[in-house]
């Protein structure tokens, strides 16, 4: 008895809580979607307010900015408390997040200094990214605020604004210098050269890839001495300061154009070039097939110097010796290794002194 009246006192708390439909019986809302209003941009030190909204299932809004779960993707940038109040940070930009029953909506927000804007753009080498590059404004309002381009060349400062002046400079490069009047927040790219040009590298060479004596000694099966060097025939193809290295000479396994082939990069007094492995890249740059269906796999970073005719320097690398038969990296692929930051790298060809590429 006293279970049939808790069931009819829940019963008409529920019916009495809820909008009804139009037979009568209880309807039950959900959120279907939420959005968030608020600023796009705050300086430091500074508050804002920020409300969610919830579009419910009966087409009905509701204001949820009390009942959501509020949080910001870089707290340092901009904090938010429990009720939308949103404090700037470090300059920076950042996402502000809202949360009702599991529909979750985000916005960007700046935070840069009141009157100031972002600037944003591409630091290249003859239409190629250089990373690493320091990127300073060196006169007008945001002087003495510098970044460094990230892997694809790109910078963003924060805190610009009217006639500036922006210096690129990396060791190697001649400075670049170039002036801007900022009123928005703005895109800027610049480019570097290499004094004197670039070294012309086309051409056809040998390549010799080989271990020290000791490499592959360890508790694993030993890896074989007959195996330690590699070499192949590269032919080297250069627009402006990037080369593609074609490989041949020897059986390659080959898939999406690669396995066959890599990328080296020419920079001040260097070539460096990197080896995927096939594990964290698609697939590898070099993958040699053996004539007993056994295969050997090149990985790592190298790092040559012209003297001459020549390439030399070292690959920080791993030879894999492996059976190709079997899918990469798959169990029972790998047999063995031989680990060794001083793989040496050699490429020879016969030729004249190399030119220079005017720009």
């Amino acid at each position: 008895m006293r279970t049939r009246m808790l069931f009819a006192v829940m019963t008409a708390m529920t019916i009495g809580c809820s909008p009804s439909g139009p037979s009568g019986q209880t309807q039950i809302l959900v959120v279907t979607s939420v959005s968030i209003s608020g600023p796009s941009t705050i300086a430091p030190g500074a508050t804002a307010a920020f409300s969610a909204i919830a579009h419910m299932s009966d087409g009905s809004i509701q204001d949820f900015t009390s009942k959501a779960t509020w949080r910001s993707s870089n707290i340092q940038i901009v904090s938010i408390s429990a009720t939308g109040q949103a404090t700037g940070g470090i300059s920076g930009e950042t996402q502000v997040i809202a949360v009702a029953q599991s529909r979750t909506a985000t916005t960007n927000v700046m935070v840069t200094p009141a009157g100031t804007f972002r600037l944003t753009g591409t630091v290249t080498e003859s239409g190629f990214p250089v990373a690493n590059a320091t990127v300073a404004v060196t006169s007008g309002i945001g002087s003495g605020l510098s970044t460094t381009t990230n892997s694809s060349g790109q910078y963003r400062l924060y805190g610009v604004a009217g006639q500036i002046e922006l210096t690129v400079s990396k060791t190697g490069y001649t400075p670049a210098v170039q002036a801007l009047m900022v009123t928005t927040s703005s895109v800027l790219d610049m480019s570097v050269s290499q004094p004197g040009g670039l070294q012309d590298l086309t051409g056809t060479y040998a390549l010799r890839i080989a271990a020290d004596a000791g490499c592959g000694k360890g508790p694993q099966q030993p890896f074989p001495d007959d195996l330690k060097e590699r070499r192949y025939t590269a032919t080297i193809t250069q627009t402006g300061p990037v080369l593609r290295v074609q490989l041949s000479g020897a059986t390659f396994q080959v898939k999406g154009g690669a396995g066959d082939n890599f990328l080296a990069r020419i920079e001040p007094g260097q070539v460096t070039f990197q080896l995927g492995d096939g594990y964290y890249t698609p697939y590898p740059d070099i993958l040699e097939s053996l004539d007993d269906g056994r295969g050997i796999l090149v990985e790592g970073s190298g790092t040559l110097t012209a003297s001459g005719t020549s390439l030399a320097g070292t690959l920080d690398g791993v030879l894999y010796l492996g059976n190709t038969k079997m899918p990469l990296w798959a169990n029972g692929w790998y047999i063995t290794s031989c680990d060794s930051p001083n793989l040496t790298v050699a490429m020879t060809r016969p030729s004249a002194a190399p030119a220079r590429i005017r720009r």
